[in-house]
């Protein structure tokens, strides 16, 4: 069992082993993780950092079907900026609150441009849902023409 020191479980939001498919969390697996830290009052935290909005503006996790549960804190990368620098840790309202209490600073916040392609890429994504087929539609494209290319 964990001690009075267990303060929460951190989950990729992807199976990531060299050389397999990548893989979903699967919705048990998710909920055994929500209950143990329901129980010892402890944090759930998604590490999307890899995957950032590439399955869906809500999140890796969100795509897994019949799947409700949610982290308290997801960790997102330059996938919300196409690519620009841009990090971010998102959360439930208990945690945003405590986080707005903490004085951070950061190396990032003199450059604009990454906010605004934030802003824009949050927007196209919220806006043209149909994004996601297509994005899916030219990666298995990619990935078939550089298999060929590699046999």
């Amino acid at each position: 069992p964990a001690g009075d020191d267990f303060a929460g479980i951190i989950c990729s939001s992807f199976k990531w082993d060299y050389g397999v498919e990548q893989e979903l969390p699967t919705p048990e697996f998710l909920t055994f993780l929500r209950k143990i830290c329901d129980e010892k009052n402890a944090v759930l935290i998604c590490d999307d950092v890899r995957s950032s909005f590439r399955l869906s503006i809500k999140g890796a996790w969100s795509f897994i079907d019949d799947c409700s549960i949610e982290p308290d804190l997801c960790c997102l990368c330059k996938g919300i900026a196409n690519g620009y620098e841009m990090s971010a840790v998102v959360g439930n309202r208990r945690l945003r609150e405590a986080g707005g209490k903490v004085n951070a600073t950061g190396s990032f916040w003199c450059n604009s441009i990454p906010f605004a392609a934030a802003i824009s890429t949050i927007t196209t994504l919220k806006e043209n849902p149909k994004i996601y087929e297509d994005m899916q539609k030219m990666g298995m494209k990619l990935r078939s023409g550089l298999y060929d290319i590699a046999k």
